[in-house]
């Protein structure tokens, strides 16, 4: 399916002219100039007629998308990423999230302390074969 365009980020932010322009070889585009990941991004939803889809580890929804704008911010511009959402979905624009369970990004006392239940789980499993008579039989 054509019509469809990918845009390569270095950095999430970048202030304007803070990293340098690149030459591309021929074509259409024959400079690529740095944009702000986050920026876009608000401006993508803000511009947004029929969906926004948004897939990741994890979302956090009190986020502000763009704190120090480089260019002016469309209505909008100033909310939080789930009032943004929300905004849009009252305006009928269908939203989806797709996010799947990252560990990592909750709860953290738990997993270490699963971690060390297991470990401490292995060392009490391998000192009760050393203290049996049937090691030999085990190995």
């Amino acid at each position: 399916r054509g019509g469809g365009n990918v845009t390569l980020y270095q950095d999430a932010h970048t202030k304007e002219g803070e990293l340098p322009e690149i030459e591309l070889e021929g074509g259409e585009y024959s400079l690529y100039k740095q944009r702000g990941c986050w920026e876009d991004m608000c401006h993508a939803i803000l511009e947004a007629h029929h969906l926004v889809y948004i897939t990741g580890w994890s979302l956090y929804d009190k986020i502000k998308l763009v704190r120090e704008p480089n260019r002016p911010l469309p209505n909008g511009g100033d909310l939080t990423l789930g009032e943004l959402l929300k905004y849009k979905s009252e305006e009928g624009v269908r939203v989806l999230l797709l996010v799947w369970d990252d560990k990592t990004s909750h709860n953290k006392f738990f997993i270490k302390t699963v971690w060390i239940w297991i470990y401490y789980r292995f060392l009490r499993t391998f000192a009760d074969l050393y203290s049996s008579h049937t090691l030999s039989s085990v190995i």
